[in-house]
Order: structure tokens, then sequence, then C-alpha cells
């Protein structure tokens, strides 16, 4: 009899687990049904839903940990909208394979139809955007009281307020076409981290908030129709933000931002010419910190010479420049936040390269009439205020096709520069920049400038310390017929003040046993005064010309070529001063003759002080 009672209560107890089970699996797939319900009447319940269908394939929910877990998910357009909504003009698909909502309030899912969740993750979706028009519209939006709205608001809701406790997008591919622009993107893999949303629109005022984002792209690429580049890519973007707000009203746009940070990798870009290759390394910025530092900048070119000199009529140059270290310090976003003025501490660049090319065959533009330095400032758009630049151990070269076809060339190292007052915010202060470093690798001089931002003119002055002229030759050669073949340097220091018109200024050029040699055959192709000169052995070979001679001190006015920079200016001048101190001028020769009895009649009088 036990064993019977045993046998039964078994049959029995597998009967109840076999009806638990179907009955569970049968309240199992309806509940998830009617959760899967619940969810697309949530959603055709918003407005949205008149211009977008949401459609899956699966739907898994765990009541004890208020988990849905929604599979093979799609939102796209309608093909016809419910309602017409005329100021939407794009559009979005979004195919997600997985979307796990978390925090779920079923009963506010089943009574209300409202999602309330604390978290969404979206896993590894294919979003692709497509824009039209200069303002992009993607989803209806509440814009006033007007009587259609209210008859819809009657039987949709729009999204008055949201909040949501953390929103995670992993490895999204990402494809936006704007048609209006003519611009592509494309994103390899987008992760996105966001905590603490609280979203609110109410009549007249937008505003979203979040506690935390952080953003990293992979595999950026951008191609543009119009504006200044052609493409743009990077392999690695990270964005991160403590704390945004931002409120839109019909005719203004507040937004509060805590601390953030962007870190870039290996980011291109090519200029919409396609005439340069832009890049860098590393780029890192820190509002926390007021600092921009990148690594390995260069602007090189993607064509070549001869290609280049074909897409400009006139003379133009062609530049070629790294970097090794750049680092903008001491930045106030907060003025360029509140006031859209750039406001910079010290900007502080190492071991620059910069190549210069310039080809001299073609025409000059006689139309171009570049400013100086100060007044290229003034007419910068936006304020722009830089306290200090500092260049150190850099290079700079310049090279120049010359009419006959020959290249020549000239070579800074070693090169320091420091500029302060760089403005247009500071009409009454100087530009300032002082530099130093080596000609040739060999020659070392300095130079100081002070440009005027009230008035178009600067100042210059400098020098040149001794040296050997034999370790000239080379850019001698290079760009005149004839070269040293024996002298010394003993001292050049010069001055002068540069105009829209001319430049003029003092020299003292002091050096001895100076001989050169004249290439005959290409001298016929020059018109230079001072070749003209030395090949008729009129150059004084010293200054002084002895040890019981004063040294001359010449005076030089040089013409401005408008169409050139004021560098070219300055270099004018310094050759002027030189010219002016071998080969002296009527003016000059007078000015050494009065200069001498000058001295003459001091010595004079010393002696007969002494005597005395």
């Amino acid at each position: 009899m036990n064993k019977i009672s045993h046998k039964v209560l078994r049959i029995i107890v597998l009967a109840v687990i076999v009806i638990l089970t179907v009955v569970s699996f049968y309240f199992y797939k309806n509940f998830n049904r009617l959760i899967s319900d619940a969810i697309m009447r949530s959603f055709n319940s918003n407005v949205i839903s008149d211009v977008y269908d949401l459609s899956f394939d699966d739907l898994n929910i765990n009541v004890f940990t208020k988990e849905v877990k929604i599979r093979h998910v799609v939102i796209a357009p309608k093909e016809i909208p419910l309602q017409p909504y005329p100021y939407i003009n794009s559009s979005f698909i979004l195919k997600a394979s997985r979307i796990d909502l978390n925090g779920v309030d079923i009963y506010a899912l089943l009574k209300q139809n409202r999602l309330m969740i604390s978290t969404i993750e979206i896993e590894k979706p294919e979003i692709a955007v497509q824009l039209k028009g200069r303002n992009h519209v993607l989803f209806p939006f509440k814009a006033g009281d007007k009587s259609s709205e209210a008859k819809i608001e009657q039987l949709k809701k729009y999204l008055d307020s949201y909040f949501l406790k953390e929103l995670v997008l992993r490895d999204a591919r990402l494809s936006m076409e704007d048609e209006h622009e003519g611009s592509s993107y494309k994103i390899g893999a987008l992760n996105i981290f966001v905590s603490d949303i609280q979203l609110h629109q109410l009549e007249g005022v937008d505003s979203l908030a979040f506690r935390k984002v952080d953003l990293g792209m992979s595999g950026l690429v951008i191609h543009a129709k119009t504006g200044s580049f052609k493409t743009m890519e990077s392999k690695n973007y990270q964005l991160n933000v403590d704390s945004f707000a931002i409120q839109q009203r019909p005719d203004t746009v507040i937004f509060q931002v805590g601390n953030y940070t962007t870190r870039i990798e290996d980011w291109k870009l090519v200029t919409a010419d396609s005439t340069y290759l832009i890049g860098a390394q590393l780029v890192e910025l820190s509002r926390n910190e007021k600092a921009v530092h990148i690594t390995d900048v260069a602007m090189k070119p993607t064509r070549s010479h001869d290609e280049f000199n074909r897409l400009h009529k006139y003379q133009k140059e062609l530049y070629s420049i790294s970097v090794k270290k750049v680092d903008l310090l001491n930045i106030s976003f907060d003025s360029l936040r509140f006031y859209k003025t750039i406001l910079i501490g010290n900007v502080n660049l190492d071991s620059a390269d910069v190549l210069i090319y310039r080809d001299k065959t073609k025409d000059v533009d006689l139309k171009r009439f570049p400013g100086f330095p100060g007044q290229q400032l003034n007419s910068v758009g936006i304020p722009l205020t830089i306290k200090e630049l500092k260049i150190a151990t850099s290079t700079l070269e310049y090279q120049e096709k010359k009419v006959d076809g020959d290249l020549a060339s000239v070579k800074i190292s070693g090169l320091n520069l420091n500029a302060k007052n760089i403005s247009n915010q500071l009409p009454g202060s100087t530009l300032m920049v002082k530099g130093n470093g080596y000609l040739e690798n060999k020659i070392p001089f300095n130079l100081a400038l002070s440009f005027s931002y009230t008035k178009p003119e600067f100042s210059f002055e400098g020098a040149i310390k001794p040296f050997e002229f034999k370790d000239l030759n080379r850019v001698i050669e290079a760009f005149a017929p004839t070269s040293v073949k024996t002298g010394f340097v003993d001292a050049i220091n010069f001055s002068g003040n540069g105009y829209p018109r001319e430049a003029s200024g003092d020299m003292e050029f002091l050096y001895h046993d100076l001989g050169l040699i004249i290439d005959v055959k290409k001298y016929s192709k020059f018109k230079n005064s001072l070749i003209s000169f030395a090949a008729n052995n009129y150059l004084n070979s010293s200054n002084p010309a002895s040890n019981d001679k004063a040294a001359r001190k010449v005076k030089f006015v040089v013409e401005r070529d408008r169409n050139r920079g004021f560098m070219n200016l300055v270099v004018k001048s310094i050759v002027a001063g030189l010219q002016e101190t071998m080969l002296p001028s009527k003016e000059n020769r007078k000015l050494n003759r009065e200069t001498k009895k000058a001295l003459k009649k001091e010595q004079k009088l010393q002696d007969q002080t002494d005597l005395r």
C-alpha cells in the first residue's frame, strides 16, 4: 500500500510540474506578448510614431530583475507620414541586433502605456542618417498653441519630459549624408555612455542635461564638397564631459558645462584644393588644465612643384611644415563660450621645420598688396589675443626657382623666436618679435621687430656676429654670379623703419680682406650695381680701411616691393646697407667725410686738452 501511495504521489508531483511548466510557458509567452504590445502602444502614443515605424522580432522579459531584451530592432521612416509635418526635412534608420531595457516599470507600461526605464543598452546598431536643408529637423516638435497641434496632442503625446539613468551605445556603425552641404560622414565604431539624462520640452523652452558622457569613435571619415577641407580622418577620437546642460529658447541658447577632455589620434585632413595634407599624431584638450597639447603636427604638400605652379597664374608660396610639439596654455574657454573671443596665454612650438618654395619664373600678382602683421591681425574677423608665442630650436629654409630656372636656397637653423602681444584687441600696444639663429648653420644672428597696430609701419634692429665670408658662398653663388675668395666679417649692426612704400635706416658693417671672384658668363644676366662695381675693382676690401681710420657707418633707403611682405623689405634693407658700406653712394661718401672731419676735430680738441 505504501508503495502504491508513493507511486501515486510521484505521478501527482510530476503532473503538477508539467502543468506548472505549461502554464508558466503559456504565461511567459503571453506576458512577453503583452509587454511587446505595451511597448508598441507606448511608441504609437508618441507623436514620433507619426513619421517613424518601430519593429522587432523577439522580446524577452525578466519580471524579477525588470529587464527587457529586444532583438533585431528597426526604427525607420514611414513611407507616408500619418500627419503632415512640412518642417521635417531629414530622417534616420536604426537597426540594432539587441536593445536591453533595465529597470522597466511593468505596471506603468501595461496600465498607462508609459515606457519608464532606468537604463538603455544598444548593441552593435547600424545608424544611417539623411540630412536635407540648411536646418536639419528629424522629429516633430512642440512649437506652440496652434489648433492643428492641439488636435494632434489630444491623440498623441509630445515628449514633454524624460529621465534616463544611463544610455549605453556599443560598437555602433554610423553613416550620414548631408545633401545640402554635399558631405558624408562615416564612423566605424561609435561608443557612447551617458548618465542621468534629463530632457524637458515645454512651450517655447527645450532643455537637456546630463551628469556625464563618454564618447569614443574609431574609423572616422568625412568627405566634403564645400568648406575648407575635402576629406578628414581620425583613427580614434575620445570626448569625456562632466556635467552639461543646455536650454534653448526661440531667440537664445544657454548652456553650462563642467570639465571636458578630448583626445584625437592620427588625425588627417586634405584641404579643399587638394594642395596640402594636414595632420597630427595626437591632440589632447583639457578644460580644467586650460590647455591643448599637439604632438607631431605636419602640413605637407600633396602636389609637386610643377603641379602646384600649373594651378596658379602668379607667384605663390608653397609650404611644407612639421612641428614636433605644440602647446597652447592658459586658454580662456569661457571667453570663447560667452564672448566668442580667442584668448590664449602662451603658444609654444618645439622643433619646427619650415620649407617655403617660390617660383620666380611666373609673373607677380600686381593686385596683391600684403599688409604688415599689425594690420593683418586687425583684419582677423574674430577677436584674438595671444600673450606670448615661443618657437624653439627650429629650422627655416627658403627655396626659389630663379628666372634662369636654377634653384637657389637659404637656410636658417637653431631658430628661436619670441613674439608678444599678438592681438587685434590692443590697438595702443605693439607687436614685439625677437629671434635668433644660425644662417647656413654657421653664422649667428639676432633680429628684433616692432609692429604698430595703429599705423602701417614697423621698426627693426639686428646684428650678425663674426664669421668667415666663405661660409656664405653657397648662398652668394646661388643668388648672384660671384663667390668670395677671402674675407672676414667682424660685425654687422643695423636698424631701421619700414613703411608702406620704403624703408630707411643705419648700418655698421665691419669686415676685412674681402676678395671676390666674378663669373663673367653669368654676369651679363644681372644688373645689380654691386656686381657691376665689383667687376671693375671698386669694392672697398675692408672697413675700416686701416687700423688708424674710423669705420664707415652708412645710411640706406630702399623702395618697397609692395607686392611682397615685410620680410622682403627687411632683407632688401640689409643688402642695401652692405652695398652702401662696400660701394658707398654719393650721400654716404659725403657722410663719411663729415664723420672723419668731426672725429679729427674731436681728436684735436682732446690733444689740446692733454697738453694743458
